[in-house]
């Protein structure tokens, strides 16, 4: 940093932004130094005031002043010459809304933030919040600093904690959402009710750790507690609902464990159950261990459930071009016949879809069915029968079209949060479905915050949505 310079002139910075720039220190004082006072010229006296607070408070076409920018820079020099000549730079707002102690959390600035919330006043400027309702709190989670989200909530309390952004996502959701367990646990501390709170979508912090792959932080949450597992948003998705649409094997295989072979039949708002969803999103293993956890008779009952559109599970995978989950379908005894609402099959829907390869598929599939039925191996209870089907190679030697994969990662938030997933070293055999602890911890992508819900909330009601549009303009 460059050292701070007293300036050609007292008067050589036109603004505080410009002296923050150059680190013009005198120029700043000399902006806050009151005029010469004169009895014979009280309004020139009184209009070059004015003049000097305007070039202290003075703002860039981002609506940021001199504090944001000594921000930005690191300077906490700046920033403690501003504060003693002009404290009411801490409650000015960007046009995004941001203050300056906002923007040094979101920044990673500890010891500036530290120093903009050491006055009489911090509690208000620490619940000040931006256009979007982002707090300092929200901003320091949501970069991954638990120090200072720690530091913030120990001194601030419930209300810094529980302070949602406008779509009423918590700080405890981003935590969930990174699988920042350490967090977590010092909010539960301050607040038991964090466990439970739910944002505009009706999703809880569990229903954001399953979205984003965080089994550590998941398990850590249930175990304060077990109502954690019966959370469903507000289309009634469950945890396991929305792990098969995110694909993490493991997560799956949890809560399964959990919550019981009775969660696959759960269904939603929209009377789709877990295997419709994993079929959804082209999940061929998830699919695989579904259907391996409960007998035939009620695997065919999977199979040919529908939900409110009239959907098979292999109608979803069609349409969503998912060839492999389509045949692993077709070959786990779903019927390629059966027809929806629109009396279409799942090949028809494939088609109206512009689904040529995925028709094509089914098409074969069907008179290959016709004439010699085959039913592909479903990972059982035993260690050898899930390792083949992991393996993508079958007891009875039928082969997807692409092996099954032994790991996943997890797939990103729509609010801008992307991790890498967290995996097992080796696939437990189904009838175990506890599992080790991870060796290593998650990594987390630096993003921005938007205040947005969970991508698996929204991605099916939309993509159904989008063919039924697509079937009125046609029928028009």
């Amino acid at each position: 940093m460059p050292s701070t310079s007293s300036g050609c002139a007292r008067r050589c910075c036109k603004t505080a932004l410009v002296a923050v720039t150059r680190r013009h220190v005198d120029c700043i004082r000399a902006m806050a130094t009151p005029p010469s006072q004169s009895t014979k010229d009280d309004d020139g006296t009184r209009q070059a005031a004015v003049r000097q607070e305007r070039r202290l408070l003075a703002v860039d076409v981002y609506g940021e002043s001199a504090l944001h920018l000594a921000v930005r820079r690191d300077d906490k020099t700046m920033v403690k010459l501003l504060l003693s000549v002009a404290p009411s730079l801490l409650v000015q707002q960007s046009m995004s809304g941001e203050t300056a102690a906002l923007l040094a959390a979101a920044m990673g600035r500890q010891a500036i933030l530290l120093e903009l919330l050491s006055g009489t006043d911090a509690k208000r400027i620490a619940m000040l919040t931006d256009s979007r309702g982002t707090s300092v709190l929200m901003a320091a989670v949501a970069r991954g600093d638990t120090k200072a989200a720690k530091y913030l909530i120990e001194r601030f309390g419930a209300d810094l904690l529980m302070l949602p952004n406008r779509s009423r996502v918590a700080p405890a959701h981003v935590a969930a959402a990174h699988g920042d367990a350490d967090f977590l646990k010092a909010a539960l501390k301050v607040s038991s009710t964090v466990v439970h709170c739910a944002d505009s979508f009706g999703c809880t912090p569990a229903l954001y750790d399953v979205q984003g792959g965080s089994l550590r932080s998941l398990r850590f949450l249930i175990e304060q507690s077990k109502d954690c597992l019966l959370a469903t948003n507000n289309k009634g998705m469950s945890l396991l609902h929305v792990a098969c649409i995110a694909g993490d094997d493991n997560v799956v295989r949890f809560l399964l464990g959990k919550m019981g072979k009775a969660a696959i039949e759960a269904t939603t708002k929209d009377n789709a159950n877990a295997v419709h969803c994993a079929a959804y999103s082209g999940h061929t293993h998830i699919l695989a261990q579904l259907l391996g956890c409960i007998s035939k008779k009620k695997r065919k009952e999977m199979l040919t459930a529908r939900d409110s559109r009239g959907n098979s599970a292999l109608h979803l995978a069609a349409m969503g071009n998912h060839s492999d989950a389509a045949l692993f379908l077709v070959e786990a005894g779903a019927e390629p016949a059966q027809l929806n609402l629109k009396q279409q099959s799942a090949r028809d829907a494939a088609l109206a879809r512009g689904h040529g390869s995925v028709a094509g598929i089914l098409a074969v599939a069907k008179a290959s069915k016709a004439k010699n039925r085959r039913s592909i191996a479903i990972p059982s209870s035993s260690s050898s029968s899930q390792t083949a089907a992991l393996e993508g190679q079958s007891s009875s030697g039928i082969r997807l079209a692409v092996p099954l994969p032994k790991k996943t990662s997890s797939s990103a938030l729509s609010s801008g949060y992307s991790s890498a997933g967290e995996s097992l070293d080796s696939p437990k055999p189904e009838c175990c479905f506890e599992l080790h602890d991870f060796a290593n911890e998650k990594q987390i992508d630096d993003v921005t915050w938007r205040s947005e819900g969970l991508k698996a909330v929204d991605d099916l009601d939309r993509f159904l949505n989008e063919f039924d549009d697509e079937d009125e303009e046609g029928r028009c």
